[in-house]
């Protein structure tokens, strides 16, 4: 899910080599380019959130955070049904938008995502009533646009992204429903789509399909978890209404036009460490750690089947692109990481770079000196904001005699 940028286009091939899983005791293997260690600060620059104490201030639920272009900070409170503005310092400005059905309002329940547009707009979406509100930045309401869908499209419904420039909108419509027998494995087929700034429907582009699901039977009830190591096929807008794509258990990243045609395509890393017994037992066991007595009989019913585990561990859990239209892939995250790490792709000019966050974050935008997104510390949400140096160092080819 979540942020991009605008991006030339391309028509090389790359080859660029994964990184290895330290946490997990592997070595890291040689790239097949030059690869710069960008630097992150180790200290949030800015941090927004309490335990308790002035309501303006405590975070519940945040699904979203955006920078805006003088500095300010806009933050999707899904908790509190609003939008809210903090100054650059952090002090609360002002928040806009409540619970309803009416022009700027939203669904309590909704998928409250936002983007700014130029200095003055907002867009902000309620993705269950299907639908966005154009605010100022100063939070009042210009208007309440809907996204019409055709017949054939219409399942569960919410907006990817905005492309760059204002070119529109990628959404996404989920077709389908869970069900199954007891051991199926399944997943849903994502139809992605694109609108207009106006709300026009615009078309197709691709359709993927979900992270897969397992439907595991335990006692009288039914549910339906994910099955391990899948992460689905990602998606992200990128320039000139088209989108970058890492399809599951790939390890190539892929760029579509606006209709489905492919562009060109990057080979992201030449293999992913192996999915060893070992570590699936580490992997059982971090998914169990403190789960609810309950909850704990049902995953452990779940891991007693014989499931179809992949044989590499996924390169990538999410794709985005940030403000410079460069593409970070957040790389998997496996049992004892304490971090989030990228591997972020020039694809102008096949530049390779890696970022490690100080902590584990869940990053909403990327701008070009600084990492913003949210992070859960003894169940208080925070969102933080983080400094971010380019082209800071360079690490050899292999074969090179660099010291």
């Amino acid at each position: 899910m979540r942020a991009r940028g605008s991006i030339v286009g391309l028509r090389c091939l790359l080859v660029i080599f994964a990184l290895g899983l330290a946490s997990c005791g592997r070595a890291e293997p040689d790239f097949a380019v030059p690869v710069s260690d960008w630097a992150i600060s180790r200290e949030p620059i800015l941090r927004l959130g309490v335990e308790d104490g002035d309501p303006r201030y405590i975070l519940y639920q945040v699904l979203d955070a955006k920078r805006l272009r003088d500095g300010s900070v806009l933050v999707a409170v899904v908790g509190a049904t609003e939008l809210r503005v903090y100054s650059a310092t952090g002090a609360f400005q002002h928040a806009f938008g409540s619970r309803g059905a009416g022009p700027g309002e939203f669904h309590p329940v909704a998928d409250l995502r936002s983007w700014p547009v130029g200095d003055l707009l907002i867009f902000a979406m309620d993705a269950p009533q299907r639908r966005f509100h154009v605010f100022t930045t100063s939070g009042r309401l210009v208007d309440t646009r809907f996204l019409p869908l055709p017949l054939e499209l219409d399942g569960s419904f919410w907006v990817e992204d905005l492309y760059s420039g204002g070119a529109g909108m990628l959404a996404t419509s989920a077709l389908g429903h869970l069900s199954g027998e007891p051991g199926d494995i399944i997943s849903t087929e994502f139809r992605h789509v694109r609108f207009d700034t106006s709300g026009a429907y615009q078309g197709e582009v691709l359709s993927l399909q979900s992270r897969k699901r397992v439907v595991n039977t335990y006692g009288d009830g039914t549910h339906y978890p994910f099955l391990p190591f899948s992460v689905g096929d990602l998606i992200a807008a990128g320039p000139d209404t088209s989108v970058f794509v890492l399809r599951e258990g790939a390890t190539s990243l892929k760029q579509y036009g606006p209709s489905g045609e492919l562009i060109a395509e990057f080979d992201v890393a030449a293999e992913t460490p192996i999915i060893t017994s070992e570590l699936y037992a580490a992997y059982r066991e971090s998914q169990l750690a403190g789960m609810r007595e309950n909850r704990r009989a049902a995953y452990e019913a779940l891991y007693a089947r014989d499931l179809p585990i992949p044989s590499h561990v996924p390169f990538a859990a999410d794709i985005q692109t940030d403000s410079e239209g460069l593409v970070w892939l957040e790389r998997y995250r496996m049992p004892g990481d304490s971090n989030t790490s990228f591997v972020v792709l020039n694809p102008a000019t096949g530049a390779l770079a890696r970022a490690t966050m100080p902590t584990r974050i869940t990053v909403y935008d990327i701008g070009s000196d600084f990492v913003l997104g949210r992070e859960v510390e003894s169940g208080v949400e925070r969102v933080v904001m983080y400094r971010l140096e380019r082209e800071i160092a360079k690490r050899p080819t292999s074969g090179s005699t660099e010291p």
